[in-house]
């Protein structure tokens, strides 16, 4: 049958997909860098003068993998400093590679910087798995801090958003629903993967087999790569925060807006991914063009609600990232007859960024969201 909801009337009620568009901001919730704070990092990360300096055994087992010979081991060294000197003028890491995408040995060097500063930043962060001296750590703490410094799990976004997923579900159901959502994300890291997989093995009971069907039916895209995959064992997740895997291999799978991501299978799975949605959320996105470009590009979809957080951003730059995202899901020039369908009835409302963070986002939508995951 038919039943009424927020978004309006829907065979078999209102169900159906949500995409997330994840950037930065939205790990930033966890203790992960933004892209500036990337900058920070790499920036102290290798300091040298007459070839002598600071780099972290990891990182100059990295280059020694690199270079090779002695010879060519310190010209990637010199090569490590120049970047980590220059890498506060760049508007981002990806932005300097790109700039030297000539010189091989920077993409190689600036990837394995990448890979270090985001391996650190996620054994550090609220999601890192609690302790590290054997092989059998416990899962992250659902709390962090003591006295009124208290974060929880369940006031992040991964964790509001988890409560949408279990409420009023088995584990069948809670399988079912996860896998009508999307996620398509700008970061390396793998908070989101860590942290759904965890949090299901503890509220649901599980052993390590079944918490890889919950890993499996976790539907993301990391449209430039990442660390690596994760692997659930005995009670808890392996690999989060890995400081045992080599720099060198960690940072094989990443990708720069200077690789060619328009020619691999990320841009289908873009595509899939919105066409099957009925809703998008974009959480700490950024709204750069190289990445409109590669979201939007094979537009317009058709989907029914667009939101999205905006973080002191000025009211202008609101106005162009709303009509970005008008012409990419709801008014493409060569549907025009779209526009009078989704402006029927007065909704003008179709898109809304909000001055909200990722949490506050979904708060602010949660029974708008929950009537669309309903079933």
């Amino acid at each position: 049958g038919r039943r009424w909801g927020l978004s309006g009337w829907c065979e078999g009620g209102v169900v159906g997909k949500i995409t997330f568009v994840v950037g930065a901001g939205a790990s930033c919730e966890f203790g992960l860098p933004s892209g500036k704070q990337l900058l920070q990092i790499i920036a102290n990360m290798c300091v040298m003068s007459d070839g002598r300096g600071r780099i972290e055994p990891d990182l100059d087992d990295a280059f020694a993998k690199i270079g090779g010979d002695i010879d060519r081991i310190h010209l990637i060294r010199r090569e490590a400093a120049w970047l980590s000197s220059v890498a506060l003028m760049a508007p981002s890491i990806d932005n300097l590679i790109h700039s030297h995408q000539s010189r091989k040995n920077i993409e190689r060097i600036g990837k394995v910087m990448i890979a270090k500063a985001i391996r650190d930043a996620e054994s550090k962060s609220f999601l890192a798995n609690e302790d590290r001296s054997h092989d059998d750590p416990r899962h992250f703490k659902l709390l962090k801090g003591s006295g009124l410094n208290v974060e929880y799990i369940s006031d992040k976004w991964i964790g509001k958003l988890f409560t949408f997923l279990v409420e009023m579900r088995d584990f069948a159901g809670f399988i079912e629903v996860l896998g009508r959502l999307n996620f398509l994300c700008f970061n390396y890291d793998r908070c989101i993967e860590q942290s759904i997989t965890s949090m299901a093995m503890r509220y649901y009971s599980l052993d390590a087999t079944t918490a890889e069907m919950v890993l499996e039916s976790i539907n993301i895209t990391h449209i430039y790569g990442h660390l690596g995959t994760l692997q659930p064992k005995n009670w808890h997740i392996r690999g989060f925060g890995n400081q045992t895997d080599d720099l060198v291999s960690q940072s094989a799978d990443l990708r720069t807006f200077t690789d060619k991501v328009s020619e691999s299978d990320v841009v289908s799975k873009i595509k899939s991914a919105f066409r099957e949605s009925k809703v998008a959320v974009f959480l700490g996105y950024g709204f750069l063009e190289i990445n409109n470009r590669l979201l939007f590009g094979d537009g317009p979809y058709d989907l029914d609600r667009v939101l999205g957080t905006a973080v002191n951003i000025s009211a202008p730059s609101i106005e162009v990232m709303q009509s970005a995202l008008e012409e990419a899901f709801l008014f493409g020039s060569d549907v025009g007859e779209l526009r009078a369908v989704k402006l029927g009835g007065g909704r003008k409302d179709k898109v809304t960024l909000s001055d909200l963070s990722c949490a506050e986002l979904l708060s602010h939508n949660s029974v708008f969201l929950r009537s669309i995951l309903a079933g």
